[in-house]
């Protein structure tokens, strides 16, 4: 049963090399995704992206990146979810997208904000 937690500093070469594998992430977001690992880690408490991790058997399944949309209240990016091949098509995505949605909600509760949660994303078409 896959399950998803928040994302640790051992998860860091896995989530490198699902990132690393992905055809739809350029180098460039690779690079994004390493700094942004070392930063969560370096102060998670002070950092404003969060990093969740899909386990799998014995394997990292996938993981997620969102965080707080800059200079706006209750808005949500989700930078990345990635999924590594072998666990494609059995709902880790789904589970990813769902903690990303369900701590959105938390961070939003803390601030005591009952507006429109909005959570966006991009999409990026294979080549």
């Amino acid at each position: 049963m896959t399950r998803v937690r928040p994302s640790v500093k051992n998860d860091t070469p896995s989530i490198l090399a699902l990132s690393r594998a992905e055809p739809l992430f350029t180098p460039d977001d690779v690079e994004v995704v390493e700094e942004l690992l070392e930063d969560y880690f370096d102060d998670p408490e002070e950092y404003e992206y969060y990093f969740l991790t899909a386990d799998g058997q014995s394997e990292v399944a996938g993981f997620a990146c969102y965080g707080p949309t800059p200079l706006t209240h209750g808005t949500y990016d989700l930078y990345w979810i990635c999924v590594a091949p072998g666990y494609r098509r059995a709902g880790v995505g789904r589970l990813l997208l769902a903690a990303v949605e369900d701590a959105a909600e938390f961070y939003l509760q803390l601030e005591r904000f009952s507006g429109e949660q909005v959570l966006e994303t991009r999409l990026r078409a294979a080549e």
